[in-house]
C-alpha cells in the first residue's frame, strides 16, 4: 500500500527532516518576481491638444539604468497620436514603490517597436535598474514570469512558459518583418506593453509586445528577444536612432528536406522514406545589385549555414549576428547546388541611417 511504500521510504525521523522538501523552492515565481519587480514602472501618457487634456493612455516599462531611462514600446508612448511624437503629451511614470516622475521621450525606433524614455530625477537619487539577460539559449517550455499594469492594475505579475523562441513576424500579422519574437502562454493585456518578461533568475529576456485576441484565442503572447532589443536601446541611447548595417538581401525560412547531401527547399510534396531528414533553413531570395552581398559573391538561391562564426536556422541568427555596426567583414558559409561554399561580406552604412 502506499503508507508501507512510504514506511519503507523513510525508516526514521531522520529521514523524514531529510525528505521533507523546503517549502520556499515552491516560490520560485515569487522570488524572480521580488528580484524583476522594484525596476518595473506603468507609464500614463497624457494626451493633449493643446488647449487641455483630452485623453489618457497607459502602458508598462522598466528601468535600465539608476539615473531613470525607461524602455518600452513606441506604440506606448505614441498612442493616440497620428504622426510622430507629440512633444506637447506629458508623461508620468509610477515605479512599483509607488514613487512618481515626469518623463520625456528621449528617443524611438518604430521598426522594432522600442522607446526609451528618460525620467525628471532629482539630483543624487538612484533608481533601480533591472538585470538583462539573454534570449539566445531559451528553451521551449521554460517557466517565464511578465509584469506589468495590464488594464492599469500596477504591479500585476503572471506566469507561464515559453511557447516558441522564434515566431515570425509574418506569422503574427506583422508584414514583411524579418524579426522573430518570443511566444508565451503567460498572460499579457493591454497596458502590459514595454513590460518586462523575465526568467527564474529574474532576469529580463524579452519586452512585452502583443497578443493575439479573440473570443476563440487564449495564451497566446508575444516579446521582443532581449539580445536584440538591447541592441537597439544601445543605439538609441548612443545615437537617439537606430543604423542598421546594409547587406543587400532577402531571405526566407524553411524546412528542407534532404537524402544523401542533397536538399530542396519550399516542395509541396516531399519524398517520404525513412531515411529522410527535415532541418530548418534560410535561403537567400534576393541579392540587391551592387549591394555589399553581390559584391561578396552571395546569389539567389543560397542557403546560409553559418553566419559570423554562428550556425543558422532562423532569421533571429542572422539578425542578432549582423548587430548595428556597420563596415565590418562577416564571415558566411553557405550551401549552393550542393557544395558547402565561405565567403565574406562587409557591412555597408546604411542610407539615411537605417531609421
Amino acid at each position: 500500500s502506499g503508507a508501507s511504500a512510504l514506511t519503507a521510504l523513510i525508516q526514521n525521523e531522520n529521514d523524514l527532516v531529510e525528505c521533507t522538501p523546503d517549502m520556499s523552492s515552491f516560490n520560485f515565481i515569487a522570488d524572480a518576481a521580488a528580484v524583476a519587480s522594484p525596476a518595473v514602472v506603468n507609464v500614463v501618457v497624457n494626451i493633449g491638444n493643446g488647449l487641455g487634456l483630452i485623453g489618457q493612455a497607459s502602458g508598462s516599462g522598466f528601468l535600465i539604468d539608476s539615473s531613470g531611462l525607461v524602455a518600452t514600446n513606441a506604440h506606448v508612448v505614441t498612442q493616440g497620436l497620428s504622426h510622430g511624437v507629440n512633444r506637447g503629451n506629458t508623461l508620468t511614470i509610477t515605479l512599483h514603490d509607488g514613487r512618481k516622475f515626469q518623463g520625456k521621450v528621449h528617443s524611438l525606433d518604430r521598426t522594432l517597436d522600442i522607446a526609451l524614455i528618460q525620467l525628471d530625477v532629482p539630483k543624487g537619487e538612484s533608481l533601480p535598474a533591472a538585470q538583462i539577460g539573454s534570449s539566445s539559449d531559451l528553451r521551449i517550455g521554460e517557466w517565464v514570469i511578465a509584469l506589468g499594469s495590464p488594464l492599469r492594475l500596477q504591479n500585476t505579475v503572471t506566469a507561464g512558459i515559453l511557447s516558441s523562441t522564434a515566431r515570425g513576424a509574418s506569422e503574427i500579422g506583422l508584414g514583411e518583418q524579418s524579426y522573430e519574437y518570443l511566444q508565451t502562454d503567460a498572460a499579457i493585456n493591454q497596458g502590459n506593453s514595454g513590460g518586462p518578461l523575465v526568467n527564474l533568475r529574474g532576469e529580463v529576456i524579452g519586452i512585452n509586445t502583443a497578443k493575439l485576441g479573440g473570443n476563440l484565442v487564449s495564451g497566446i503572447s508575444f516579446a521582443i528577444p532581449i539580445d536584440v532589443a538591447w541592441q537597439v536601446m544601445s543605439q538609441l541611447r548612443e545615437y537617439g536612432n537606430v543604423r542598421r548595417p546594409y547587406l543587400g538581401i532577402k531571405f526566407v525560412t524553411g524546412s528542407s528536406h534532404q537524402r544523401g547531401g542533397r536538399g530542396f527547399l519550399g516542395r509541396s510534396s516531399p519524398p517520404s522514406s525513412s531515411s529522410l531528414q527535415t532541418i530548418k533553413e534560410v535561403q537567400i531570395a534576393e541579392v540587391i545589385p551592387g549591394s555589399p552581398a553581390e559584391e561578396g559573391g552571395l546569389r539567389e538561391g543560397d542557403v546560409i549555414i553559418e553566419f559570423d562564426h554562428r550556425k543558422v536556422n532562423k532569421m533571429t541568427d542572422i539578425i542578432e549576428r549582423l548587430g548595428y555596426k556597420y563596415g565590418r567583414p562577416i564571415d558566411l558559409k553557405i550551401k549552393r547546388d550542393g557544395m558547402e561554399i565561405a565567403l565574406q561580406v562587409v557591412s555597408s552604412k546604411p542610407n539615411g541611417y537605417g531609421r
